[in-house]
């Protein structure tokens, strides 16, 4: 099952006469992030595209919401997968915090 197929679930699953767009597209956000980090296929030897590092190469759902799902993913090493998740991590801890 696809992380999309998985959010519209869960949406459909929690939908409720009256909810708004907004809401809807936090339960996604929400339960989007729980898949963050789940590589989609075995790790492999190879070298990082980003850090050039040599050691485990693996696509990992990104700690993002795009809309265009191609910009969730990521091939990465472990440590860059980490910092990315990190950084985007206190980005929305910086939006949820203003929104309250």
């Amino acid at each position: 099952m696809s992380t999309d197929e998985f959010n519209n679930q869960v949406i459909d699953a929690m939908s409720l006469p009256g909810d708004d767009e907004e809401i809807q597209g936090w339960i996604a956000t929400t339960f989007g992030r729980l898949g963050a980090g789940a590589p989609i296929e075995e790790p492999k030897e190879g070298t990082c595209p980003i850090c050039s590092r040599t050691g485990q190469i693996a696509k990992r759902r990104r700690n993002t919401s795009y809309a265009n799902d191609e910009n969730n993913w990521q091939v990465s090493c472990e440590g860059c997968f980490e910092e990315d998740y990190a950084r985007f991590q206190d980005l929305w801890d910086e939006y949820y915090g203003s929104r309250l």
